[in-house]
This record gives structure tokens, C-alpha cells and sequence, in this order.
């Protein structure tokens, strides 16, 4: 998956991806792992949310803003969860 959110793009304007309803894995941290690209001089923030039983956005447990580089950069967030959980990616 990927989301797009080059300029130009409307004020306060957001993107998000939004996983299934996922089981927790018994005795296991689970991670959300991904890659962002945060490169230019208008760049807002990321943020990842975790909920549990559909209600959405749910828990901001990472966030990043600004300039970041040029390079792809990896993000881990540990999922604990004892639920069946959703993450939601927002820019």
C-alpha cells in the first residue's frame, strides 16, 4: 500500500490506511512495521493509531513531523494487544 501526499493538496487535507480487524497473537508482541518518505519543506505529521474493537481512530502510539531526509526510513510501532485491534496510518 502506499499513500500519496505530495503537493499541492487542499489545507488540512489527510490520507489514511486502515488495516482489517486483526487477532492478537497469544504470549507475542506483535509490530506494526512500515516505511515513510518525509522529504520537502511542507511536510505536516504522521501519525499511527491502534484501536481496539473497530473504534477508530484510536490510540496514538507514534508519531513524526517535519523534514525527514531523503531517504525511505523504516517505523516500528510494538502492537500489545489482548483484542482483536485495527491500525490506522494518518498524514
Amino acid at each position: 500500500m502506499f499513500i500519496e501526499t505530495s503537493a499541492p493538496r487542499a489545507q488540512n487535507e489527510s490520507a489514511r490506511l486502515q488495516s482489517p480487524l486483526i487477532k492478537p497473537q497469544k504470549e507475542i508482541t506483535q509490530c506494526f512495521q512500515f516505511w515513510y518518505h518525509m522529504k520537502g519543506s511542507s511536510i505536516g505529521q504522521l501519525n499511527v493509531y491502534q484501536s481496539k474493537g473497530g473504534s477508530l481512530p484510536g490510540d496514538l502510539v507514534w508519531s513524526l513531523s517535519g523534514e525527514q531526509g531523503p531517504d525511505w526510513r523504516m517505523g516500528r510501532v510494538p502492537v500489545n494487544a489482548s483484542t482483536n485491534y485495527q491500525v490506522q496510518t494518518q498524514y
